[in-house]
């Protein structure tokens, strides 16, 4: 009740201070990336059509489905979080449906994994056979830690 009764009061805070609600799509979608190590995400940025683009190349780039039953306990694992304004399309036999986001994990070593949320509620995972450190570099996603 009282999470209601805050989302009104934002909403009407919301129309008095801008005279319109923002819209969903006028709101790009952020990028994060989540050290697992550190337990905290550590970089945010927001999702260019560059970026976008560079994306959907890796997803594209030869994918395979993850053999495994779970990913292990890496704690020099980097997690990114990659939201999509809305689903896009991603033409490979392995993406039946639209997707929604992407969970890329960045171990050292290691192919990328990505975690495919579509937009039919299904989700898969995957190994990219991409270049991940270089696509973390050309877009300022490397992390010091």
């Amino acid at each position: 009740m009282i999470w209601k009764l805050l989302s009104v009061w934002l909403l009407s805070v919301s129309l008095q201070t801008s005279g319109r609600v923002p819209s969903v799509e006028a709101v790009a979608p952020f990028v994060s990336v989540f050290d697992v190590k550190q337990e905290k995400v550590v970089k945010v940025l927001p999702l260019t059509d560059r970026l976008q683009k560079q994306v959907l190349e890796m997803l594209q780039a030869s994918p395979e489905l993850f053999a495994g039953s779970s990913l292990p306990a890496d704690k020099s694992r980097l997690v990114l979080h990659i939201p999509f304004a809305s689903p896009v399309q991603v033409h490979n036999p392995l993406y039946p449906a639209q997707i929604n986001e992407v969970y890329l994990f960045a171990e050292p070593r290691q192919k990328p994994k990505a975690l495919i949320l579509f937009h039919a509620k299904r989700s898969i995972l995957v190994v990219l056979n991409c270049n991940l450190e270089k696509f973390m570099e050309d877009n300022d996603l490397n992390v010091r830690t």
